[in-house]
């Protein structure tokens, strides 16, 4: 667990107190978890390899380590180097026009009732 812990955090460690202290904590408790669910280390040490760093391009999103041992993303290759920020910022720009046309949408409709309501034509 050592092993993955340092080269997870590779480049990025910072004293943080108790914080960091913490951190930590949550993935050791996450590793031997994994660990008791008979995943094997060099399968989950063989996928956090690509996505251990700081500042590294393609980890900008990547989750703490300690959820992405409980949710076992290891499994899973698209999973284990996150979201680039071009695919955050496409993922993004298109929620919100989404949300935006529901909005109008919504306002346009009650807007509708209204009138009708009302009495004025439209």
């Amino acid at each position: 667990m050592l092993e993955l812990y340092t080269f997870a955090a590779k480049g990025g460690r910072q004293s943080c107190g108790k914080l960091q202290q913490h951190v930590r904590a949550r993935a050791f408790k996450a590793y031997a978890a994994a660990l008791k669910r008979g995943h094997k280390p060099e399968a989950i040490l063989a996928a956090v390899k690509p996505c251990a760093g700081v500042n590294k391009p393609g980890t900008e999103f990547v989750p703490m380590l300690s959820t992405w041992l409980n949710e076992e993303r290891w499994k899973n290759a698209a999973d284990t180097t996150g979201m680039s920020s071009e695919e955050f910022a496409a993922r993004y720009a298109r929620l919100a026009a989404e949300a935006r046309q529901r909005t109008e949408d919504f306002n346009r409709e009650i807007r509708r009732q209204t009138n009708e309501r009302l009495g004025i034509p439209e």
